[in-house]
Order: structure tokens, then sequence, then C-alpha cells
């Protein structure tokens, strides 16, 4: 059995792969992690 969307977990590693292509991480990470990794995005 699945959880449900809002109990699921994604690992960081996923999440840095997501921005690393410019998709939206807003959902899966905090507002700070997400200020963070579009600062980063920026950058690159």
């Amino acid at each position: 059995m699945m959880p449900s969307e809002n109990l699921a977990y994604v690992t960081a590693s996923t999440v840095r792969e997501i921005a690393s292509y410019g998709g939206d991480t807003a959902p899966f990470v905090t507002a700070a992690v997400h200020k963070r990794l579009l600062k980063r995005e920026l950058r690159s």
C-alpha cells in the first residue's frame, strides 16, 4: 500500500535533481529551502 501523498517523503537528492531541471520544488520542501534552491539556480 502506498502512503497518502501528504505523508510520502522525497529524498534530498530527488529534490536537487528536480531543481537542476528547473522544476518546482515548493511542494516538497520548506519555504526557506525553496528560497535557497532558487538562489542556487540563479547562480548557475
